[in-house]
């Protein structure tokens, strides 16, 4: 009754046009009055990559959380742990021939002290709404490549994170002086935090099923 949930992933030549696909969906109990029902999706290799000519285009992965007390969370391809691999991703080939390429993500949501501890812990009110947001982006030199059992590819990208959280305090009635009941003044808490830096990547894997082999070499400033 605490964690429910399903998941369907197809992968190999008998995939056919499903191969890559990943679906999740599932329930989890937070508390005796909240659970949250969450769902990811990342699309078939054949839908999901795309190329026009010198142009690149992956397509995000995407995730939702919704709550039963009614808070929401959405992610589109949000870097986590600078993973830019679930990103919206387009690599080009500019003039003079270089390689550029470019990715990125976000996350969104509205949530309560009932559903994130991004928030302080405390006994004598809550926070709500919280609102939560984050956005990752890259941009650099790459070129990456996907055929099947061969995938390959190099890059060397500055990267940027931000993340931040703004909350409402709402402090629970109390009584200063007998008989004098009064509210304190809602106030506010924020939470920011940003990440700037160099990845240098260079990755390659074959894979024939039942023999197969993969290299891959990373460098974070």
């Amino acid at each position: 009754p605490n964690l429910y949930g399903l998941r369907i992933a197809m992968a190999g030549d008998k995939a056919k046009i499903f191969a890559g696909l990943d679906f999740e969906i599932m329930y989890k109990k937070i508390s005796d009055g909240v659970g949250v029902y969450q769902i990811a999706l990342t699309l078939p290799d054949a839908l999901r990559y795309l190329q026009f000519g010198a142009v690149n285009i992956t397509l995000p992965s995407i995730a939702l959380a919704i709550y039963t007390n009614g808070d929401f969370m959405v992610d589109i391809g949000f870097p986590y742990k600078l993973d830019f691999s679930r990103s919206f991703t387009i690599q080009a080939i500019v003039p003079p021939g270089i390689p550029a390429m470019g990715s990125g993500g976000f996350y969104f949501g509205k949530l309560s002290s009932a559903t994130t501890k991004k928030v302080p812990q405390t006994n004598y009110g809550n926070f709500n709404p919280v609102i939560v947001f984050g956005i990752g982006l890259q941009v650099g030199v790459g070129y990456s490549i996907n055929y099947g059992v061969l995938k390959a590819g190099f890059s060397i990208t500055i990267f940027g994170i931000l993340e931040g959280v703004i909350a409402t305090y709402h402090p629970y009635q109390g009584t200063l002086q007998e008989n004098n009941k009064t509210e304190v003044e809602t106030s506010y808490y924020y939470w920011l935090q940003g990440t700037l830096g160099l990845i240098g990547k260079l990755y390659g894997s074959l894979d024939f099923g039942i023999i197969s082999a993969s290299v891959n070499i990373t460098v974070k400033v």
